[in-house]
């Protein structure tokens, strides 16, 4: 394997750049936003529900508590 491919990532190279391509002269890339993750990059989501039924319906009500990055761990760079 070449160097920087997905399975032999390095320092220097932690992705293959050979998946993208330069756009033509004053357009934008279609790529997305935020598509690749850096080396070291940590969050950690977490979410607690509790469902309850109410009556013999189908009905039901749900209490949900979510958190995004919860230990607050910030990615420099």
């Amino acid at each position: 394997m070449g160097q920087g491919t997905a399975s032999a990532p390095t320092i220097t190279h932690w992705f293959d750049a050979n998946a993208f391509v330069n756009p033509a002269n004053f357009t934008f890339g279609t790529s997305g936003v935020n598509i690749l993750r850096g080396p070291g990059g940590q969050n950690l989501d977490a979410i607690l529900s509790k469902s309850f039924r109410l009556g013999e319906e189908s009905r039901s009500l749900q209490f949900r508590f979510e958190g995004f990055n919860v230990l607050n761990h910030a990615n420099f760079g």
